[in-house]
């Protein structure tokens, strides 16, 4: 079996981060009125969100690195290995430079909220404003879970962010061995 097809750390974001990150005006609009202090954007605003943009519930961002001529194959690797999940969805981006030239942020790379381009940004900086002067409370725990593990584990955690009134941002972050959940 092939290893290491998608070289950095994938990161898995739930609707919540997706519609955050989104630059969509239409879909910020509809979250307004949660994101002042106090409340947080209920799930059925979310769902509904999701339902109207065409979403899933999940996004992963993964990067494939090498040359103009080995990124097909790659990409098609990965196509095939996620074939058999109900409903993948692919959107890809490729940011290869110009002829003889190195991949340049300012030229060839957009503002991303989390850059798998290895293109250095303050882009997701932009975040912390996300509720006016009150910035997001975070928490971040490194585990060796399963995938089932993990998704238990997001269940309870979503229902008692819920419970508390506050918003689940989840953040994923996949290694080898590990998982680094970034969670606010």
């Amino acid at each position: 079996m092939r290893r290491s097809i998608i070289l950095n750390s994938p990161s898995i974001a739930n609707i919540f981060r997706i519609a955050l990150t989104s630059q969509l005006p239409a879909v910020h609009a509809k979250m307004a009125e949660f994101m002042k202090p106090g409340p947080h954007v209920p799930y059925d605003v979310l769902e509904a969100i999701r339902a109207e943009q065409g979403w899933g519930f999940w996004m992963t961002y993964f990067s494939l690195y090498g040359s103009v001529e080995m990124l097909p194959a790659l990409k098609e690797t990965v196509e095939r290995a996620f074939s058999a999940v109900p409903g993948v969805r692919f959107k890809w981006r490729e940011f290869s430079g110009g002829p003889g030239a190195f991949v340049s942020a300012a030229r060839d790379v957009w503002e991303e909220e989390i850059s798998h381009s290895v293109i250095p940004t303050l882009a997701p900086m932009g975040i912390v404003k996300s509720r006016g002067a009150r910035g997001p409370m975070s928490a971040s725990r490194l585990s060796s879970r399963s995938g089932r593990e993990l998704y238990a584990w997001y269940l309870t955690a979503k229902q008692r962010t819920v419970d508390a009134g506050f918003d689940m941002f989840a953040d994923f972050h996949v290694y080898p061995r590990n998982v680094n959940s970034l969670s606010w």
